[in-house]
């Protein structure tokens, strides 16, 4: 979405008054976007239980 956004802003700024920042300033925002926008939904997904892990971690196994 953030990069949808940012996409859209840059564009919505070059047709309105041309292009006044250097190519690598708005293609660095979209790929930086797009990188942190990943590496924050990875953080929020839960974390994977193992085979032999317990659901509780005080319980001790039969």
């Amino acid at each position: 979405m953030p990069v949808l956004l940012w996409s859209c802003w840059f564009g919505a700024v070059a047709i309105a008054e041309g292009v006044g920042r250097s190519a690598e300033l708005w293609t660095g925002t979209i790929l930086w976007t797009a990188l942190l926008g990943d590496a924050l939904g990875l953080l929020m997904l839960p974390s994977r239980a193992t085979v032999g892990s317990s659901a509780s971690p005080g319980t001790s196994g039969p």
